[in-house]
């Protein structure tokens, strides 16, 4: 019996998800009052929030609408965030939601497998890896993006990961 025909390769797949930084999260409880919409994220909370060090809260939904308290008013957007074991809920208007950056998360066989930082621009930044992961198989996903990319500038980046020494476990 051949043990090679045996063997499954990973299925790789990828999603682009929004994500909201320390400072995205600041200013949409800074500016709450300012937009005046139903769900505001209160400064405290926030502070409290950023204090436990994450980096990146990826929205995780997005549900455009168009009514504060009951009342029509101008679209905006409610996104929901992961906050690391619980979620965060907060009203922002279109055009703030539409330019957040990017998470690009590349999945092997359903697991988290690592994932690109996009600047709002389309240059990605950075590039986040299990803690967990083997060089080789942190390899093995960066050489799964750079073959479905078809951005010049991912391919690129991709490239100067395989090189580098220095990925970012998260």
């Amino acid at each position: 019996m051949n043990p090679r025909r045996n063997t499954r390769k990973p299925k790789y797949s990828t999603r682009t998800l929004p994500y909201l930084s320390p400072d995205h999260l600041t200013e949409i409880a800074d500016r709450g009052d300012e937009w005046d919409f139903n769900r505001q994220l209160c400064p405290e909370a926030v502070r409290e929030l950023l204090s436990e060090g994450h980096e990146i809260y990826p929205v995780v939904h997005e549900l455009p609408h168009r009514h504060r308290r009951f009342q029509p008013c101008e679209p905006h957007v409610r996104v929901v965030f992961e906050t690391g074991g619980a979620i965060g809920i907060a009203d922002v208007p279109t055009d703030y939601a539409r330019d957040l950056p990017r998470l690009l998360t590349v999945m092997r066989s359903g697991e988290y497998a690592g994932g690109v930082l996009i600047r709002p621009n389309g240059e990605p930044h950075t590039f986040l890896c299990p803690d967990s992961d083997p060089p080789k198989e942190i390899r093995r996903t960066l050489k799964h993006l750079a073959r479905k990319s078809r951005d010049g500038r991912m391919r690129a980046f991709v490239r100067r990961c395989l090189t580098s020494t220095a990925l970012r476990a998260v």
